[in-house]
């Protein structure tokens, strides 16, 4: 696997998974950069970002995530669209929204439970 490319400047951090020590630009929001030597996901810090917009943002995309991850992709629009409403130029949040709404297109109509209702006799 060849890994993302990004500038040198940026913030101290090190890799959880090769253990290499980086400086990288994360992307604000949501807060995230590849690691140049493998690739892996790296978080910085929220609490560093501009304005409590972006905060909130970072946090939103980062539970959408989690929300696909768990499969509950209802769940992950929402906080999408609610990041979204917060940075609204940010593409990357409105490229996962449009991820998530074809996969649940594909799903089809969203079951509702209910009582069911008695046939006439």
């Amino acid at each position: 696997m060849e890994p993302s490319s990004r500038t040198p400047e940026g913030d101290d951090n090190r890799c959880c998974v090769c253990g290499h020590a980086i400086r990288i630009e994360p992307s604000t929001p949501p807060g995230d950069a590849p690691c140049p030597h493998c690739g892996a996901l790296l978080w910085f810090d929220v609490e560093r970002m501009d304005s409590m917009d972006d905060r909130r943002a970072a946090l939103l995309w980062k539970r959408a995530n989690m929300a696909i991850a768990a499969g509950d992709l209802h769940i992950a629009r929402q906080r999408l669209q609610h990041a979204i409403s917060l940075s609204p130029a940010n593409t990357i949040f409105i490229e996962s929204l449009a991820s998530v709404e074809s996969q649940l297109m594909e799903m089809g109509p969203r079951k509702r439970g209910g009582r069911k209702r008695r046939q006439a006799t």
